[in-house]
């Protein structure tokens, strides 16, 4: 849209006119409150809105009110995709409080506003990371991983390994410790913290010795696991078996290198 276009679809809704809006949205909370918006702006910057949208009423509604997000949030959003920010200065200033940009993120995430929770990722990520306490630091990773906010989850992640103690890595959830391993923490420190366990059925099991957390199983064997080494360099594992071979693998990814046979 051009700039006429965009003022006056900001105008219509900034001043809540009926006229020319086809959809109603019905704000979470106790009072319903209501917000017209436009079908158009929503499918092309919230299309997960439409997903939503009951057809059979007129005007067309978004009931919203089972929804377990703030309204507040709900309402940052639609602010956001009918064009509050496409000015500079912006026509209202969105929050920055950081407990409303996570809100915000979860609304917008929910929404299928991906301009607007890229928005709040940026500023969370430039103004708040570095101030928060670690068991903070790890909900928010946490979250970030839960919106498929890709660039905040990356950026946490990163300030989660750097900083946090192991108290707190090991409350961590198992999958995003994980990833925060492969990502963020340095390979030859990593070797160091890893445990490798074998099973009677055949599976080699990683571990973080600083937490006690699962990190990775590995299929390895067909049958019961006698031994496990690590090499002297930490690049790689060696697994030997009952079903008469050795198998090396790599220890960056745990990827299968090369089998060897053995009677014994």
């Amino acid at each position: 849209m051009n700039d006429s276009t965009d003022n006056v679809v900001w105008k219509a809704y900034s001043e809540q006119n009926e006229l020319g809006h086809d959809i109603i949205i019905i704000l979470p909370g106790r009072e319903k409150k209501r917000i017209f918006a436009l079908g158009s702006i929503l499918a092309a910057k919230a299309p997960a809105l439409i997903a939503l949208m009951n057809t059979e009423v007129s005007p067309k509604e978004i009931d919203l009110t089972s929804s377990d997000l703030l309204s507040s949030s709900i309402k940052a959003v639609l602010d956001f995709v009918h064009g509050a920010h496409d000015t500079d200065p912006p026509r209202i200033a969105l929050t920055q409080d950081y407990a409303a940009l996570c809100s915000t993120l979860h609304a917008a995430d929910y929404c299928g506003a991906q301009a607007c929770k890229l928005w709040v990722e940026n500023i969370i990520i430039k103004d708040h990371i570095s101030n928060l306490e670690p068991n903070e630091l790890r909900r928010l990773t946490e979250n970030a991983r839960a919106c498929h906010a890709d660039p905040l989850y990356e950026a946490a992640g990163e300030e989660l390994a750097k900083r946090a103690p192991v108290d707190v890595l090991a409350k961590t959830d198992s999958q995003v410790l994980a990833e925060i391993v492969d990502r963020h923490v340095p390979k030859r420190q990593r070797r160091v913290q890893e445990l490798a366990v074998v099973t009677s059925n055949g599976k080699l099991l990683i571990y973080d010795t600083a937490t006690g957390s699962s990190l990775r199983t590995v299929d390895a064997h067909n049958d019961d696991i006698n031994y496990v080494a690590y090499s002297f360099d930490g690049s790689m594992v060696a697994t030997a078996s009952d079903d008469e071979t050795a198998r090396l693998w790599n220890t960056d990814t745990y990827a299968y290198l090369h089998t060897l046979q053995h009677n014994n």
